[in-house]
Order: C-alpha cells, then sequence, then structure tokens
C-alpha cells in the first residue's frame, strides 16, 4: 500500500536516476539499485519498478531488425542502456560487426562436413561436434564468433582461437557504469573501438553487443542475446 513514507522513497530513487543520468559523480549506480531493490521489497506494485520493466518493450521498438540475422540494430544508445537496466545491468561484450556473408559450418565427431577443404576453416577440431558461425570478409577471409555448444562468450572466443580460427578482439561493455556515464562518453568510447577495428577490417561498420543471457524475454530468437549498433547516419541539407 502507498503511503507518505513510500511516496518519499519513490521521490529520492527518482532524484538520485535524474543525478545519475545527469553525470553527477555524487550518486553511483550501485547506490541508486541498492535504494531500487529496497523500494521492491517494501512497495513492489510502485510504477517506478513498472516503468523499468516496460523499457525493455520501449527499447525493442526503437530498433530495426538487421535482415540477415534479424538481430535488432539500434542507432540510438539510450535505448541500450534502458535495456541494460531492466536487466539489472548484466555483464556484456562488444565485438565488431562485420558486414560480409554470414556462414555457418557443421562439424560432427571432429570432422568438417564438406567434401571439401575450405581455407581459413580447421578439417578437424578435436573433441567438438556442432555449428561455427561466422562471416566471409573475402574468400580468404573468415572471421568466426561462436560456437555453437561452448557456454560463455568468453569460452566460445578461446575455443575458436585454439581451434585455429580467425577471431575478432572483443572488450566488455560497461553496464556496470552506464548509470555513472553519459551518453556521448559512451558513443565516444563504442566510436573508437570501431575505428580500432576499422583500420584492421574495412568491412566493420558498428559493434556486436553479445549477452550470455537473453536480452528480450520471451522472444525465441536464436539471435535473442545479440544486438547491434551502429552510428546514424547524419543527412546533410544544401
Amino acid at each position: 500500500m502507498k503511503n507518505t513514507y513510500t511516496e518519499l522513497l519513490e521521490q529520492i530513487i527518482t532524484e538520485m536516476k535524474i543525478s545519475i543520468l545527469g553525470g553527477n559523480g555524487v550518486v553511483v549506480d550501485s547506490d541508486y539499485r541498492q535504494w531500487l531493490d529496497f523500494l521492491r521489497q517494501v512497495h513492489p506494485e510502485s510504477e517506478l519498478l513498472r516503468s523499468t520493466t516496460a523499457q525493455a518493450a520501449v527499447s525493442a521498438s526503437n530498433a530495426r531488425d538487421d535482415p540477415n540475422t534479424d538481430t535488432k540494430i539500434y542507432t540510438d544508445l539510450r535505448s541500450i542502456i534502458q535495456l541494460a537496466a531492466t536487466h539489472d545491468h548484466p555483464t556484456w561484450y562488444i565485438q565488431p560487426h562485420f558486414t560480409g556473408s554470414i556462414a555457418g559450418f557443421i562439424y560432427e565427431n571432429n570432422e568438417l562436413q564438406n567434401a571439401l577443404p575450405i581455407h581459413g576453416l580447421p578439417k578437424i577440431i578435436e573433441g567438438f561436434t556442432g555449428t561455427i558461425c561466422g562471416v566471409w570478409l573475402n574468400e580468404q577471409t573468415f572471421i568466426a564468433y561462436g560456437a555453437d555448444g561452448v557456454m560463455g562468450f568468453v569460452k566460445s572466443q578461446e575455443f575458436l582461437k585454439q581451434a585455429g580460427f580467425t577471431t575478432p578482439d572483443f572488450a566488455l561493455f560497461p553496464t556496470d557504469r552506464l548509470m555513472a556515464l553519459s551518453v556521448s562518453k559512451l558513443e565516444v568510447s563504442l566510436t573508437n573501438f570501431i575505428s580500432t577495428a576499422q583500420k584492421k577490417w574495412a568491412e566493420v561498420d558498428g559493434v556486436m553487443i553479445v549477452s550470455d543471457t537473453s536480452i528480450f524475454s520471451g522472444n525465441k530468437n536464436e539471435q535473442n542475446n545479440r544486438i547491434i549498433f551502429k552510428q546514424p547516419i547524419l543527412s546533410l541539407t544544401i
């Protein structure tokens, strides 16, 4: 039941959120989340909690689907920040997003299931049965970014490297610091990551954000743990 005490609690939490989003270093994300957890205990019917849950649907509506993979593409970082907040700031990773042709190669009982050897793909992967996912940048360069059946993003990247595949660099997405980062600072950080990757591969056009858990609840799509960020294209008027 709502009373003066819970109203004051909601006011404090709202002011904390405004302060953090405004870049005020006095309030930190961990404190905000503790207050939010306390509100969840004493007043689970709070509209503040409902609006937080609804942010995932709002964020999804601000995205478009990649026609090649059905992965959602975002150009507004605020929607990505909302998604992270909705899931209590989970661990996310970023790696370059490529414009090449997507491919998947099946291994059964250690062996690649293709009649002829393919350049850039090991014929044998000891102890592996599953699918290797990646992109062709050209006829000579296959970039592997996922291994079906290997749990966890970091473990899958280590597995691919040890198997002999070319893999892109990756980094942690700062979900634990999002409430203390301004949108502009986050955009600069991602822009630098994209620029560095483009110096190595011209086919990079954004970043792929990968989660070990589902990003969209109730979505059975195989890309449910991935989203793409691309910088918006600015139109020039004369």
